[in-house]
């Protein structure tokens, strides 16, 4: 995968590689395997009929399943149909709501979301987090809507920033905070992680389980 920078935004390239080998089959296999495993998480990275397949199997277990909607792609409705708490960045949120026929012309500022992020969620029947760069980051689970400002810093390399919110979130699940305290992990995570050159080198150690 290449990743550069353009106009202060990242870019990402997706060469699939040997994922693009992947079968349903294989990874709902591979999925059994895991059997004290409770959380899920995928992202938009190879065959979205594969991705289909395996949350399909994880909600069959009862597992939490979380989608990262990275890098974004119109979505096969199988997926969105298995997901518990689907996790985009402003512009995927945005893409997302149009593909779904929710809005044609979305506004995604903090200032809209306050008022619209029940909706959306709704709308979208899964729990919903977008991240907001700077700006931290708004949920909505069971129709509470929840914010968590980011705290102030340098920011010297975003990249992988939203990898680190995701595994922070999903670890603090897997830990049994709540949902809120787990988003505020996870948005004090990715911003210290861009305050480091580099992606996962630049996370921060994970804390002690409480």
């Amino acid at each position: 995968m290449a990743r550069f920078g353009l106009k202060r935004e990242n870019r990402i390239a997706v060469f699939a590689g040997a994922s693009a080998s992947l079968t349903g089959a294989e990874a709902v296999h591979h999925l059994a395997g895991f059997r004290q495993a409770h959380i899920v998480v995928s992202q938009l990275e190879i065959d979205q009929e594969v991705i289909a397949e395996f949350l399909s199997a994880a909600r069959d277990k009862g597992m939490t399943t979380i989608l990262n909607t990275a890098p974004y792609f119109r979505r096969d409705p199988r997926i969105l149909k298995n997901t518990s708490w689907l996790i985009a960045n402003e512009s995927e949120m945005a893409e997302l709501l149009i593909d779904g026929g929710i809005d044609s012309h979305p506004t995604v500022s903090p200032e809209v979301m306050d008022h619209t992020f029940a909706d959306w969620s709704a709308q979208l029947e899964c729990s919903l987090i977008v991240t907001l760069g700077g700006n931290g980051a708004i949920a909505c689970h069971d129709g509470v809507v929840f914010r968590v400002e980011a705290p102030a810093v340098k920011a010297l390399d975003t990249v992988g920033a939203g990898d680190c919110f995701v595994g922070f979130f999903a670890a603090g699940l897997n830990e049994n905070l709540t949902w809120q305290e787990s988003i505020t992990r996870a948005v004090g995570a990715a911003s210290d992680s861009v305050t480091r050159l580099g992606a996962q080198s630049s996370y921060p150690k994970r804390p002690a389980q409480r």
